[in-house]
């Protein structure tokens, strides 16, 4: 149990760097701990609640970036360039493009639209500041992920 917490607490690397799924690596390692445990542990509902916490994480990382874009302002114009920014940042400068090309598809979709310096900045700045909070939440989730497993890997 003590190994599989160490290589799941490596899914913490995954929730900093942008683009890599650090807790959907984590439920993945706690399934193999199962596997290799034969069920031993683990119940249905301890998996659940993991899966649970993967998908809250997930959802934080889909729409923490769009959420915060659009709380600066943003079109919905600008959240479309915003997601190809994102797709073209991440295959252009991996693992941090993401949060640059969101910015910037955000600030060019604003700046076409005829808003103000001014406005597109702060649209792209809340895309950027949306991200950095679902990070942070990423973080306090994957702590939860660790203590939960190992609180369950214990029973």
């Amino acid at each position: 149990m003590i190994i599989f917490a160490i290589v799941i607490s490596l899914g913490i690397v995954g929730v900093v760097i942008p683009a890599i799924p650090g807790i959907p690596y984590m439920l993945a390692i706690a399934l193999l701990y199962e596997i290799f445990d034969k069920f031993q542990h683990l119940t249905w509902i301890d998996l659940a609640i993991l899966t649970f916490v993967t998908v809250v994480s997930v959802a934080t990382d889909y729409f923490s970036g769009m959420i915060g874009a659009k709380y600066g302002g943003a079109s919905k114009k600008a959240l479309l360039y915003g997601i190809i920014g994102l797709f073209v940042g991440l295959i252009i400068f991996p693992p941090f493009g993401g949060m640059l090309g969101l910015f910037a598809g955000v600030l060019v979709a604003e700046l076409l639209n005829k808003k103000t310096h001014e406005q597109a900045v702060k649209a792209a700045a809340g895309s950027l500041l949306g991200s950095l909070a679902g990070i942070a939440t990423n973080l306090v989730l994957a702590v939860l992920f660790i203590i939960l497993f190992v609180i369950f890997a214990l029973n």
